[in-house]
């Protein structure tokens, strides 16, 4: 599944006349939605009338400036999301160097 945020004016209005079956994972209203789909639906959601812009994973600094400060909280949100994590210690063997062993079990249990 691909996720795509989608900005429009009227996004109940896109996401009721899309040539594509798309999921409604989170929304905004009136103007924010995050979708997903089996197939790459980014080119159909773009050229969807109504809709504005789809980030996949960022919007164009064109549309974020049209933003106001919650839905960039919310694109941003989906940006972060979707970025690849970095764990210390991430694959490593639990007693690494540098990290600490786990506590024994308890004894008589």
């Amino acid at each position: 599944m691909k996720q795509f945020l989608v900005v429009s004016d009227d996004m109940a209005w896109v996401l009721d006349h899309l040539a594509v079956p798309v999921t409604v994972v989170q929304s905004l209203p009136p103007r924010l939605a995050i979708v997903q789909s089996v197939d790459d639906a980014g080119p159909a959601l773009r050229a969807a009338p109504g809709v504005r812009a789809v980030g996949a994973p960022a919007l164009p600094e064109t549309v974020r400036s049209t933003l106001t400060d919650e839905e960039l909280l919310f694109a941003d949100a989906f940006v972060i999301a979707g970025a690849p994590k970095t764990r210390l210690g991430d694959g490593a063997a639990w007693d690494a160097p540098g990290f600490t062993p786990p506590d024994p079990p308890p004894v008589g249990r």
